[in-house]
């Protein structure tokens, strides 16, 4: 169930209004200046809502669970889910225009630039798209002895650097250039 409240709300328990709508969501949904609320759950859905009528406009149907926040941009919502794929699904009308399956888990949220999208998974692999879904490149950033690392999480923008976090690695933290170059590594002190 969805629940919606203001801060008062949130104080006295109380809420304004709520929605069942039949899955568990543990990511943060994405709200549209028009007050359409965009939410991914574990029923493997991606749900429009519209929060002035509290209605469900539409369900999108995803290979695995939503795990990561949907990303609003150019009139579409860019998703990932478990199964690793990237979708890119029309707002209004929920219908998939174009998805791009990974390699491994896609736990995090894309990075949608102004003409490409950037997305891990968890196996170390980071991707590069066009905004049509063309392939600009992939890159395995697992080292030879890396076998076991993942990169979890969502990717994070500074600038012209896109910064991801390691798990199991000697390095974890990596800034990659646009071009998916590596322009540093964070080690910690032993």
């Amino acid at each position: 169930s969805l629940t919606v409240g203001d801060d008062d709300d949130f104080q006295t328990g109380n809420s304004k209004w709520s929605l069942d709508i039949a899955g568990t969501s543990v990511s943060a949904p994405a709200l549209s200046e028009d007050g359409i609320l965009y939410l991914s759950t574990f029923n493997q859905e991606l749900l429009a809502i519209n929060t002035a009528s509290r209605t469900i406009l539409w369900r999108t149907n995803l290979t695995g669970w939503g795990w990561g926040s949907p990303v609003l941009a150019n009139d579409s919502v860019y998703l990932t889910d478990l199964s690793g794929t990237l979708y890119v699904i029309d707002a209004e009308t929920g219908n998939i225009m174009w998805d791009y399956l990974g390699d491994g888990e896609a736990p995090g949220s894309p990075i949608v630039t102004e003409d490409t999208v950037i997305f891990n998974t968890s196996d170390g692999f980071v991707y590069n798209l066009e905004l049509d879904g063309t392939l600009r490149w992939s890159r395995d950033y697992r080292n030879d002895d890396e076998e076991d690392i993942a990169i979890f999480g969502t990717p994070l923008q500074i600038g012209d650097l896109f910064i991801f976090g390691k798990v199991n690695s000697e390095a974890i933290v990596f800034a990659i250039d646009s071009n998916g170059s590596i322009q540093w590594e964070f080690i910690p002190a032993k």
